[in-house]
């Protein structure tokens, strides 16, 4: 028996204060209606994981520390596109929300706006995020990939304002960092905040059509990322080192320049953790039922019966690499990791029927 954590005792309740206003809106004759709502929150001793000398024995402790924002805007907006009874007649009917949420890091362990990225430098992004006071809780704190070098003369040409060259021991499609700092040298000072794990946007919409007891629906999900949001650790960077070749992905050659993958062989020793954004549209629920006549269903005393066919997850538009780009989920490996062994989204049918007696 051993103790794998440390205690302590000082341990209190976050604190939050909100404020939000909202709009309800409709028009047309309520064939157009939904609701706006504006939010800000302010949490003060947040309980995070802190870093802490190793002389403690432990890496890292539970503690109150500083200060976390989030503002936000959540907007739905409900329509009857076809005024139809839904029986005689077609029936249209939509549902749009778009949210929208930014958090920050106000401050941290103390009045000095100490950054906390010694966990993620230490252990990586499987168990660990960077707090770094002016950005997101989930930022992510590596160097910036620049590209890939596609010759030797761009390697020798690649120098500092003093004429040093940067990487002088890199080869054609190695990956190319950003000198962060000016040094004239690749090194762990060049790591920075190069963006974090959050989306700009979510947008769902979903659409209902009904006609002669028939129902039709279908929503779509709409995660958006950029080069600085929504990032993800791509699962094929990290594999094309030793003998673990990957058959889905296109490494670079001299006959093929791409600047998405490095050549195969290529080792990396500063272990940077290869970020790519995860936007997706997904088409995450379809469903469609029949509803039985009342009067027919009185003949066998029952007061309804509905049969449907329904599925979630049918097919997902995504440049990511990995399993599922909502939650970057990956591939094999450690399952405590949450770089490896995440689970895929299962592609579901259904087929039932709900009987009312």
């Amino acid at each position: 028996m051993y103790v794998n954590s440390l205690p302590n005792k000082y341990l209190t309740w976050a604190t939050t204060s909100k404020w939000n206003i909202g709009l309800d809106y409709a028009f047309l004759n309520n064939r157009i209606n939904g609701s706006l709502d504006l939010y800000s929150s302010a949490t003060t001793n947040m309980v995070l994981n802190r870093s802490i000398p190793y002389v403690s024995g432990f890496p890292t402790i539970d503690a109150n520390a500083g200060e976390v924002t989030n503002r936000g805007i959540e907007l739905t907006v409900n329509t009857v596109n076809m005024q139809g009874d839904g029986n005689k007649t077609l029936r249209w009917e939509s549902n749009l929300v778009f949210d929208l949420n930014r958090n920050k890091i106000k401050k941290l362990f103390d009045d000095n706006n100490n950054d906390d990225y010694s966990s993620v430098t230490t252990y990586g992004y499987d168990s660990y995020y960077a707090l770094m006071v002016g950005h997101s809780i989930t930022s992510a704190y590596d160097y910036k990939k620049i590209g890939i070098f596609q010759s030797q003369n761009e390697i020798d040409n690649y120098k500092s304002a003093d004429g040093k060259v940067i990487q002088p021991t890199a080869k054609p499609g190695d990956l190319k960092f950003l000198d962060y700092n000016n040094d004239g040298k690749i090194d762990t000072n060049d790591r920075h905040w190069v963006g974090d794990m959050d989306p700009l946007f979510t947008v769902n919409l979903g659409n209902t059509f009904s006609w002669k007891n028939f129902s039709l629906y279908f929503s779509f999900r709409w995660m958006q990322g950029s080069e600085t949001h929504f990032l993800g650790y791509d699962p094929n960077g990290f594999q094309l080192y030793a003998s673990n070749n990957q058959l889905n992905i296109d490494p670079w050659t001299e006959n093929n320049p791409t600047n998405k993958y490095p050549r195969f062989g290529y080792e990396n020793s500063l272990n940077y953790n290869y970020w790519n954004p995860r936007t997706f549209v997904k088409l995450k629920d379809l469903s469609i039922s029949y509803n039985f006549d009342k009067l027919l269903l009185q003949k066998i005393r029952i007061q309804g019966l509905q049969l449907y066919l329904a599925a979630t997850d049918l097919f997902t538009v995504t440049g990511w690499s990995g399993l599922d780009p909502e939650d970057g989920g990956t591939t094999a490996a450690g399952m405590a990791s949450t770089r490896f062994g995440m689970s895929p989204t299962y592609r579901t049918v259904s087929l039932g029927a709900n009987i009312t007696f």
